[in-house]
């Protein structure tokens, strides 16, 4: 659904993890006494390099196996530091040997590159495995002497999975857990709470934000009309969600925000509507009769607005409001000038009783008439 704000971790920071009696001490390709002789483990993790896997893993969407793999695999290969030495070509934090394919020096002493080269295969080798746990998931990334050490390490890797977890709470946190937490449509999150458009909050996940104010409460927004609602000003512009994105008609969905309703269907996008375009477009049938919008609403002749829909275009002016023009009339309208020559639309399309089965609408220069036997001509006002 899917362009997110930048996440920004705010993450106090706990007391220092002893190496001493811990299990998964050793590094599972070599032990201490040899790795010692060259490149010692610090006993403590980097705070930094955790955080670093941690939102990796989340911009990945992994699942929650694969990341408390990556935890386990980072402790005891390196107690989640990015050493610049290791058994070997070993390297970083998961002590990847650029001789066996898993990049060049530079990008595996990268943090960011190397645990998404280790989530990358474990996602590949999850689904393969599925009866896996952590720890031996784990290990089929990383083919290593030990297997068991990663499964020995897992209190240590959930230690720091919690240091760095972000905290969902409050009115958000009510509607993330109500809609399956990490297992709902916006997956888990990526920053904590923030302070959004005036009187309001927002919190960023995987595949969606949360918005909050006192008086509509949590509402999720995701998807491609998150992406069309911050493309075009959040909620700076559009106010903050009235309600949960909700079906509409012929498979499209809607989600209503304070200053506009956004349309989708796979086969149009996501577009707003607003003002009294909105308005007389919901009075008049809304999607049911028009369909969805094909664009956002663009800037007419003599300063009015139109937008279109999938079964007619809607046309505004200060002068006239909103008027839908469709049918054979609006291709007569768009071919004889549109309303550079025929101005905006005074009212909607109406019986006209001068023939059988005839209809009308008047427009500030002309008036458009219809029949079945002739189609659709105009006569200047």
């Amino acid at each position: 659904m899917m362009a997110m704000k930048k996440a920004v971790l705010a993450i106090a920071t706990l007391s220092l993890l002893p190496l001493a009696g811990v299990a998964g001490a050793e590094p599972a390709h070599i032990s201490n006494a040899e790795m010692q002789a060259a490149c010692a483990v610090p006993g403590n993790r980097d705070i930094n390099v955790t955080r670093t896997v941690h939102n990796v893993g989340l911009r990945r969407g992994v699942s929650a196996k694969v990341m408390l793999a990556g935890f386990e695999a980072g402790w005891v290969e390196s107690h989640m530091n990015n050493l610049s030495c290791g058994d070997r070509d070993s390297l970083g934090v998961f002590q990847q040997r650029p001789s066996q394919g898993w990049g060049t020096p530079e990008q595996i002493m990268n943090v960011e590159y190397a645990a998404d080269r280790f989530f990358a295969e474990a996602q590949r080798v999850e689904p393969k495995y599925p009866t896996l746990s952590a720890g031996l998931l784990a290990d089929k990334v990383q083919r290593s002497c030990c297997p068991a050490r990663y499964d020995q390490a897992e209190a240590k890797a959930r230690q720091m999975l919690d240091e760095v977890r972000i905290t969902v709470h409050g009115d958000i946190g009510t509607k993330w857990r109500a809609m399956g937490a990490e297992n709902s449509v916006i997956g888990a999150p990526i920053n904590n709470e923030q302070p959004g458009a005036p009187g309001g909050r927002w919190q960023g996940f995987q595949r969606g934000n949360i918005y909050w104010t006192p008086a509509l409460n949590a509402h999720p927004v995701y998807g491609d009309i998150l992406t069309r609602f911050m493309n075009t000003g959040d909620e700076h512009r559009w106010g903050y969600p009235v309600n949960d994105e909700s079906a509409g008609a012929h498979g499209g969905r809607w989600q209503k925000f304070q200053v506009a309703h956004f349309y989708w269907t796979s086969a149009t996008n996501a577009f707003p509507v607003y003002g009294e375009i909105l308005t007389n477009f919901m009075n008049a049938g809304d999607e049911h009769r028009w369909g969805y919008p094909l664009m956002e609403e663009a800037s007419g002749a003599n300063g009015g607005r139109y937008q279109k829909f999938q079964n007619g275009i809607w046309y505004w002016s200060a002068r006239t409001s909103a008027y839908p023009v469709y049918g054979d009339i609006l291709h007569k309208f768009m071919s004889t000038g549109d309303e550079h020559t025929h101005g905006y639309p005074r009212e909607a399309e109406k019986d006209w009783t001068g023939e059988a089965g005839g209809r009308m609408q008047v427009f500030e220069s002309s008036t458009f008439y219809w029949t079945p036997a002739k189609g659709a001509w105009s006569v200047q006002n």
